[in-house]
């Protein structure tokens, strides 16, 4: 698996939502949010325009990772703020 650091999460920190948006070759097959103690949390990512929004207003306050795999196994990493 390959790491690739191509991506832009905003605004951050993050009151209600995320916008990701990726370099376009990378098509993501899984999207996988973690919080600092390790515990993946559950989103639903909706492409909107050439990105994606994720609906964070389920989150505790505090700082979380976005994990981004595609079909070959390539994966993207962001770290975000929830307010």
């Amino acid at each position: 698996e390959n790491e690739i650091s191509l991506a832009s999460v905003w605004p951050n920190p993050a009151p209600t939502h995320v916008s990701v948006e990726v370099e376009n070759a990378f098509k993501p097959e899984s999207w996988t949010v973690y919080a600092l103690n390790g515990a993946k949390v559950p989103v639903n990512p909706i492409q909107a325009g050439n990105g994606w929004q994720i609906d964070v207003t389920h989150l505790k306050a505090g700082i979380y990772q976005l994990l981004l795999q595609n079909s070959n196994g390539d994966q993207i990493r962001s770290t975000f703020i929830k307010m």
